[in-house]
């Protein structure tokens, strides 16, 4: 098995990507806790989570 270099453009998107998702999700994570959590304070069902995330 031979050892190739990776484009360092590969490299930079692949990071580029990362960060976004990372971001993304986070955000989308608060979303659901502001609106879940701190609205009703119990545990939300699938179906609850299902009409916040229509609702964010």
């Amino acid at each position: 098995m031979a050892a190739t270099s990776i484009p360092i453009g590969q490299v930079v998107a692949s990071l580029l990507l990362l960060a976004a998702t990372a971001f993304l999700l986070t955000w989308l994570a608060g979303k659901i806790y502001r609106v879940g959590i701190l609205s009703t304070g119990k545990r939300p069902t699938l179906r609850e989570v299902g009409h916040w995330l229509r609702a964010a």
